[in-house]
């Protein structure tokens, strides 16, 4: 499983914003807070490979799984790897270290 801070994540978003980010948190949660790049989908409707195959996620380029403080998020990329995909990175700490170190 990898591993990213969240300032490294508020670094490469502004820098690329395009990047995969997915925040794995209910959607009443998601609209409370959320990264302006993600794509909420809760973790128990996650499942990769329909992802993929109806182009919402693309290639071989890294995913960044977002939560409340990670857990969900660590599970995420379990479901990642069920279906064969090891492009998941968690995003440490989650959505409540990302907005408290981001400027």
């Amino acid at each position: 499983m990898k591993n990213i801070p969240p300032l490294d994540l508020g670094k490469m978003l502004d820098l690329q914003p395009g990047l995969q980010v997915l925040d794995v948190r209910s959607p009443a949660e998601f609209e409370g807070s959320h990264a302006l790049q993600a794509r909420n989908v809760p973790l128990d409707r996650l499942i990769p490979r329909v992802l993929y195959g109806k182009g919402l996620l693309s290639g071989d380029d890294p995913v960044y799984l977002l939560c409340q403080s990670g857990g969900h998020a660590k599970k995420a990329t379990e479901k990642f790897a069920e279906d064969g995909f090891n492009h998941g990175v968690v995003v440490e700490g989650g959505m409540g270290l990302l907005l408290a170190r981001l400027p």
